[in-house]
Formats: structure tokens, sequence, C-alpha cells
């Protein structure tokens, strides 16, 4: 009967319709995108709505907005792209729609998965030249790549160092993830254990537990970052100083929070260490840069998803507010 009532009533159900090879990747010049004119509807479990993903014939997932006006550019991941989220939900949109004064034409280049690398390539290969603002929405996601090939590069070295066979336990990254995605099929098989997931998952001490054991991917949030995630900012330092002065004049970065930081704020936890340093390093390199307020999204009962991360159209709605009140004091 919980069942049957989780799964009909509750709505703990997926269903996904329509074409699911949207998704693509250029290995050529290591960037994605999503195929033109590509669209499915996604209904996922831990979400009421049913959320439709169109990609017009430029590939991209455009939402309303204002056309023959000055255009911006947005780049990401999924939390750009506006994964879980209906399009003119999502924060860029959101705002541009509904809070800038300025009238602009939005294009949202943003796609799941990618990570800093990806859209630094993006950025180089791309013709921005008809956009008079590039926006990033940069979350601490993006510099996960820069962790493993420390790891790959490390066990490199240490073969190179030794005879003994070595481990693959130095692939935390795989091992943790491989873990998690055998851990959920086990546990998402029925609308009960989804259920009991995202109940144990919305307890906040109990998910920064979790999220913090994901080392070294979420040791971002200690206040003294260690070597592995200064190196990481080193190489994200060397990649913006190395744009193309064509783009460094019109790229702004944005700073978007993953619930990790939301869920350490509201329990006193939380460092600014991180976004401290990645807002130096856009001040050295003449870059714009902001942040959400994490304060504020704090306050919500749900700024992400529990256990899926994006942000929920509330947590979407509250980082649009300080994307517009940023973009509002430029004053171009």
């Amino acid at each position: 009967m919980l069942e049957f009532f989780l799964l009909n009533i509750a709505g703990y159900n997926s269903k996904l319709i329509g074409d699911s090879t949207c998704f693509k990747h250029n290995h050529e010049l290591n960037f994605s995108y999503y195929k033109k004119n590509c669209e499915y509807s996604e209904k996922h479990w831990e979400s009421k709505e049913t959320i439709n993903y169109f990609f017009n014939e430029y590939g991209r997932r455009d939402g309303k907005s204002f056309k023959n006006m000055p255009k911006v550019a947005f780049l990401g991941d999924s939390f750009t792209a506006g994964l879980m989220v209906n399009i003119n939900d999502n924060y860029n949109y959101y705002a541009f729609n509904n809070l800038i004064k300025k009238k602009y034409t939005v294009h949202n280049y943003g796609v799941a998965g990618e990570q800093a690398d990806n859209i630094f390539n993006k950025l180089r290969h791309t013709n921005f030249n008809e956009y008079k603002h590039i926006i990033y929405g940069l979350t601490p996601n993006d510099f996960f790549d820069y962790l493993e090939y420390q790891s790959a590069e490390n066990k490199i070295e240490n073969k190179a160092l030794t005879k003994t066979p070595i481990l693959k336990v130095d692939n935390n990254y795989n091992l943790y993830f491989n873990f998690i995605n055998y851990l959920k099929q086990i546990l998402l098989k029925t609308a009960t254990s989804k259920f009991l997931l995202h109940s144990f998952m919305s307890i906040d001490n109990i998910y920064i537990k979790i999220y913090s054991s994901r080392k070294p991917y979420s040791e971002y949030l200690n206040s003294n970052l260690n070597s592995k995630w200064i190196k990481a900012l080193d190489k994200f330092d060397s990649n913006l100083s190395t744009l193309p002065l064509k783009i460094k004049n019109k790229l702004s970065i944005f700073l978007l929070p993953q619930r990790g930081e939301v869920v350490s704020n509201r329990l006193n936890k939380y460092s600014n260490t991180f976004k401290s340093r990645v807002q130096k390093i856009c001040e050295k390199n003449q870059i714009k840069f902001y942040y959400a307020n994490i304060d504020e999204l704090s306050k919500l009962k749900s700024s992400h998803f529990a256990v899926d991360g994006h942000l929920t159209r509330e947590g979407n709605h509250i980082v649009a507010i300080d994307l517009s009140d940023w973009i509002n004091a430029w004053g171009n």
C-alpha cells in the first residue's frame, strides 16, 4: 500500500520520453553541446513536475528572451543548462526576464557535465563576436577534472618509482562514484527506498557528513585549501589569463553554490576561502566576478534537490535576485 501511494500519488517515479541522445561531445576540441532540434521530457522522482528539454536549431536550451536587444551568452554546466527546472525558471532566464532593468537577448550555452577546461575550450573555439557580454556560471564541480588530472599524474609518477603493482585505489573519484552508482541502483529500485533516501539526505547533519566524505572533491569547503585545490585554482587562473583578449573583455564569472555550501552555512560551518580565492583570480585577470547569496539560500526549506543536488525552482529564483542586482549595477 505504501509503495503504491508513493509511486502513484506522492510522485516518487521517473519517466523519460523523447530523444535521449541529445548530448554530444566534440572530442577534437574537448567540449560538449546538444544536438540541434532535439527534445525530450523527463519526470525525475524527486520532482513533481515533468520538465521539457528542447534544444533549438543552434543546439541551445534557450528560454524566453527580448529580441533585437544587446546579446548575452551564458556558459556553464547543468546548473546553467537548467536541469530539473523549466528553463524560464532557471536563474539566468528568470533574472533577465523578470528582474533586470535593461533588456537583453539571452542565449544559453550551458551543457550538463561540463568542466572548467571544457568551458575554456568552448570560449576559445566558438564565435562570440555578436555578444556584448559572456557570463560563465561557475560551480565548484567545474574543478573536479583538475583534481582528477593530478591523481592521474601522481599515479604515473608512482609507477615510475616502484616495481610494485599499484592498486587502483588512488582513483578516488571513480571508486566513489562506482560505489554510489551501485548503491543508488539498490536504493532507487522502489518508491519506498527513494522516499527513505530523500528523507535521509534531507537531514543537514547527515548530508554534510556524506558530502564531506567525498575527498578531495568536497575539500573546497575547508577554511585551509589543500595542495590539490590550490593547484586546481592555479590551473583555472592559467586558463583564464591565456584567453583571447576579445573574450576576456566580455567575460564575467558568477559563482553558483552547491548544496554542500548551503548546508554547511546553516550549520555555521561555512568557509568562504574558496569563493575568495576565485574572486582574487578574477580580479587579477580583470574579470567581473560576483556570487549567489548563500545566507538567503539557507533560509529556504529546499534550495537544492536533496539527492540530485541541482537548484530547485525556489533556489534558482533566489540566485536570480543576486544575479540581477549585480547586472543592474553594471550600468551598460
